[in-house]
């Protein structure tokens, strides 16, 4: 068996690229970049990807009800932990906490106090911008009533995709049926 890290995160990236069509397919990936975190402790790009990866399990219909997973939360942890400039950990982490949060999920007034708010914003201030991302993190500022950082994520995502049909019919759903948050 190969005791090369960076072996097993390869093959690891495989299986999680094909895991997109085929989600069982995320365990062996998961099961690689174990093994790759297990021979380089200290890589924080081998801790974000195994993130990813334990994101990507299939769960069970008692897992699905709770949205988010302890296990990749605890893995975009100890990323930020190794490198505090990886903006896709921190964007990660902060929407496993609101998944893990629930339907009842609110960010707190204080910036200074919401782990959340914080982690979301250091993944903009790290320029973590693709499109995804940036549609996520607008998705949860909306949704946590946060209108003012939304809306500069829309704008952004506006100014680069103007013909995205999926992204105007976001702004427009939000400015139509929540105009005080917008």
């Amino acid at each position: 068996a190969p005791r090369d890290a960076a072996a097993f995160a390869a093959r690891a990236e495989s299986w999680l690229a094909l895991a997109k069509a085929t989600p069982a397919l995320a365990e062996s990936a998961l099961a690689d970049f174990r093994q790759a975190t297990h021979l380089a402790p200290d890589n924080a790009g081998y801790w974000l990807r195994r993130g990813i990866a334990e994101e990507a399990r299939p769960r069970s219909e008692w897992a699905l009800l709770s949205g988010g997973s302890e296990a990749a939360l605890a893995c975009f942890d100890r990323a930020v932990a190794l490198d505090d400039r990886l903006g896709e950990a921190w964007l990660r982490r902060g929407l496993q906490r609101i998944e893990l949060a629930g339907l009842g999920f609110t960010l707190q007034e204080d910036a200074e106090q919401d782990p959340v708010l914080q982690d979301l914003v250091k993944s903009i201030e790290l320029g973590y911008h693709t499109r995804e991302a940036s549609l996520r993190r607008a998705k949860a500022f909306q949704s946590a009533t946060r209108p003012a950082l939304a809306a500069a994520e829309f704008s952004r995502l506006l100014a680069e995709t103007p013909d995205d049909v999926e992204l105007l019919a976001d702004v427009f759903w939000i400015s139509r049926f929540h105009p005080a948050r917008w």
